[in-house]
């Protein structure tokens, strides 16, 4: 069994598939032991599955390096429950209220604060709620009956006039918009960069997208995952035969399925129109 891996990035997903029980990058700088991952040292905790389907992330990060950590955690679990340690923290939560009521009192744009403060409690709600279903038993469980929850959800309600909510429903939509066009701008010029070997991983929107490796040896995913050349031919030449691909291995990972959209293997959801584009690369060699 494979220990050592060639960056965080393998080391991530690997630690995603919850295949193996252990697992480093070359410096050390994370590792994971059995159902926990670390960054820099047991003293940072970076993720923890809760049960096969579930992670707590914690994204309170201390450093630059810390925080690269936790975004490719997020990304490589992406298929699984994730709850963060800032929307789960009760005394956290409770602290960042009671700041946005404080800046409410005299805001131009009440509606901002209303808004940061719904989704506190709206994410709460969240775990509260997996908490009672799932008969969770984590340091972080949060009961219905809690006091500090009834007084949170208490503030969020009492904000949440008609007024506030339309305004914060129209500002999400023209967020939503901005967001599109902006993302659509910086997708070609990521791509163009992933293509040139000019940068190795990137996320934008909802789609990863694969290149072939400059040796020519490898696929390369925009999430930095390298698969042998010849398990992703042999997984092309499945998929032109039309044949049912579901649950088949490649690499550490299990494919979960394909559509007119997108390959899905695990956390990585792969741009159809980048698998044919590779994949003919890949047959016509």
């Amino acid at each position: 069994m494979k220990k050592v891996f060639q960056n965080t990035s393998e080391v991530v997903h690997v630690f995603a598939q919850q295949t193996q029980s252990e697992g480093r990058n070359q410096s050390g700088s994370i590792y994971f032991e059995e159902n926990r991952i670390y960054s820099y040292g047991s003293h940072y905790l970076l993720g923890e599955f809760i049960n096969s389907e579930t992670i707590i992330i914690n994204d309170f990060g201390y450093s630059v390096t810390t925080s690269k950590h936790i975004n490719e955690l997020i990304n490589a679990t992406s298929q699984h429950n994730q709850f963060y340690t800032s929307s789960i923290d009760i005394k956290y939560i409770e602290t960042e209220i009671k700041a946005f009521l404080k800046c409410l009192t005299n805001a131009r744009k009440p509606e901002i604060y209303i808004s940061n403060i719904t989704k506190l409690e709206s994410n709460l709600s969240k775990w509260v709620d997996y908490c009672k279903e799932n008969k969770v038993t984590h340091k972080y469980k949060v009961k219905k009956s809690d006091y500090k929850y009834k007084k949170i959800l208490k503030i969020a309600n009492s904000l949440l006039t008609r007024e506030a909510l339309e305004k914060i429903k129209a500002k999400g939509k023209k967020d939503a918009i901005k967001q599109k066009a902006k993302d659509k701008r910086e997708l070609k010029i990521k791509l163009d960069k992933f293509n040139t070997y000019k940068i190795d991983r990137f996320k934008i929107g909802k789609f990863d997208y694969l290149r072939l490796s400059q040796n020519g040896k490898f696929v390369e995913t925009s999430q930095n995952i390298r698969i042998e050349k010849s398990e992703a031919k042999k997984l092309y030449f499945a998929i032109k035969k039309k044949v049912d691909i579901r649950g088949q291995r490649i690499g550490y990972y299990t494919v979960n399925k394909i559509d007119n959209k997108a390959l899905t293997v695990g956390c990585h959801k792969i741009c159809i129109k980048s698998v044919q584009k590779v994949g003919q690369i890949l047959i016509s060699e």
